[in-house]
C-alpha cells in the first residue's frame, strides 16, 4: 500500500520547529498586547492604531534585519 504524500498545514509546520522558535513566536504573538499596557495614559480612539502601527514597525524592522544578515550586503561576510 502506497502512502499519499499530502502537504503539512500551518499548525503541524509550527509543531516542527525548536522550542526557543515556539517561545519567541508566542512572545511576538502577545507583544501587542504588552504595547496596549504601555500605551495605558492614551485614549483609546488612539491606542488602537499606536498599537496596530508600532507592531507593523517592528515586524517590518525584523523582516528587514533578517533580510538584510542573510544577503550579501554585508561587508563582513
Amino acid at each position: 500500500m502506497k502512502r499519499i504524500e499530502r502537504n503539512k498545514g500551518w499548525f503541524e509546520q509550527w509543531l516542527d520547529i525548536t522550542f526557543p522558535e515556539k517561545l519567541i513566536t508566542l512572545a511576538w504573538c502577545g507583544m501587542p498586547y504588552l504595547l496596549w499596557m504601555m500605551a495605558e495614559d492614551v485614549i483609546v480612539l488612539y491606542r488602537i492604531p499606536i498599537v496596530i502601527v508600532i507592531w507593523i514597525l517592528l515586524t517590518l524592522l525584523c523582516y528587514w534585519f533578517g533580510n538584510f544578515m542573510s544577503s550579501d550586503q554585508r561587508h563582513w561576510n
